[in-house]
């Protein structure tokens, strides 16, 4: 494994094909998460095609069929438009909602003791930390008892303004900040603690392939209604958040901007 290491990087290497027997299929996502991280674009054999995103980009290399499992995420002139429109539509959204951030400021001072916005340590593209903003729909000092964990549903530690805010995602509108700073996304998977991701990546060496993108506030998962509350809903996430890496688009990102307008008029949100 060292010796791959040092080859990668000493010749300048951009693709690896993996060939495992079918007794080394265990050991498949321990390899991809150590070489995934190399800026390699990493293709294998599709039996494993479940096993690792559901959905992946195909390639053909005499006559094989290959999986690419770490393809360029975008091009250059894709990365700079989807930077650019995030800037623009955070900005518009923020102005536009002005007066109902107002309002929904005046709620939440009057609903229960504490400050307005929440501010939390999450990691971003490349595992990079930064505050991320909400509005505020827990108690003050909710965790101190029980410690960083997943949000549930009927969750006590909610405020009743909160269970409003939640429920029609208004909670998230902040992060437009977070978007137009560039620390993330319109659309992407959502950031999570570093406790959390730091337990994940135990539980799931290919997790962390999931930080080669910034976060979003919406995202793939989100609009199929993927809610984690233990370890299997979130390999159902992280399936939906591997489609989207894998085929990321600025046509994508327009489909799920639209979907999660819809999630919201109908206010099935959670």
């Amino acid at each position: 494994m060292n010796q791959i290491d040092s080859y990668i990087q000493n010749y300048n290497i951009h693709e690896m094909i993996i060939a495992l027997d079918d007794h080394e299929h265990n050991n498949l996502l321990n390899i991809i998460g150590r070489f995934g991280m190399l800026n390699v674009c990493i293709k294998i054999i599709p039996d494993m095609y479940e096993a690792i995103s559901g959905q992946v980009r195909i390639d053909i290399l005499n006559g094989i069929t290959l999986m690419d499992i770490n393809p360029d995420i975008m091009t250059e002139f894709q990365s700079i438009m989807k930077r650019v429109i995030d800037m623009i539509l955070s900005f518009i959204i923020l102005t536009l909602l002005f007066p109902l951030i107002l309002i929904l400021m005046i709620i939440i001072s009057l609903n229960s003791p504490g400050g307005i916005f929440y501010k939390q340590v999450r990691l971003g593209k490349n595992s990079v930390r930064f505050n991320l903003y909400k509005f505020r729909t827990m108690y003050v000092n909710s965790e101190d008892t029980t410690g960083p964990i997943w949000a549930e549903k009927n969750d006590p530690r909610i405020t009743s303004a909160g269970k409003v805010l939640r429920k029609f995602h208004l909670d998230e509108i902040p992060q437009l900040y977070n978007v137009f700073m560039g620390k993330m996304s319109i659309v992407g998977p959502r950031p999570e603690r570093p406790h959390i991701i730091n337990n994940l990546i135990e539980e799931i060496p290919y997790y962390i392939h999931r930080m080669k993108v910034k976060p979003g506030i919406t995202g793939w998962a989100q609009i199929r209604g993927t809610y984690d509350a233990n370890l299997q809903d979130v390999y159902v996430k992280l399936k939906n958040d591997f489609y989207y890496i894998e085929n990321i688009s600025l046509f994508l990102d327009f489909k799920i901007i639209l979907l999660t307008v819809w999630t919201i008029i109908k206010a099935k949100g959670h």
